[in-house]
């Protein structure tokens, strides 16, 4: 047995199935639109905690160590990553490179 504590916060909006004009919410806000008008707080409690619930659980050691994934012939390494994050951020998108001098003129 596996104790998982439960600490976290929730915000959805539901909203009528007949309510058409969503756009009060933000592209980032979770709507969820409610058939026949029913709201099941039941239900709503239950998919939040699955939610936070996590798919692996790992022992003390085995989150102090932090082993990175790998495979046979492959492994992630702390500076690929920090690697890819810094190519990630450096790179240009190829449509925008006539952009890149605009304000240098």
């Amino acid at each position: 047995m596996v104790e998982v504590p439960l600490n976290f916060e929730v915000s959805e909006y539901y909203v009528s199935h007949r309510t058409h004009d969503l756009s009060r919410f933000d592209a980032n806000d979770v709507v969820i639109i409610l058939e026949d008008d029913i709201f099941d707080l039941d239900r709503a409690v239950e998919d939040n905690i699955l939610l936070q619930i996590p798919t692996r659980v790992l022992t003390t050691e085995e989150e102090a160590s932090a082993n990175l994934p790998q495979g046979k012939d492959w492994e992630v390494s702390e500076d690929s990553r920090n690697n890819q994050k810094q190519k990630d951020k450096d790179a240009i998108d190829p449509r925008l490179v006539k952009l890149k001098d605009f304000f240098n003129e």
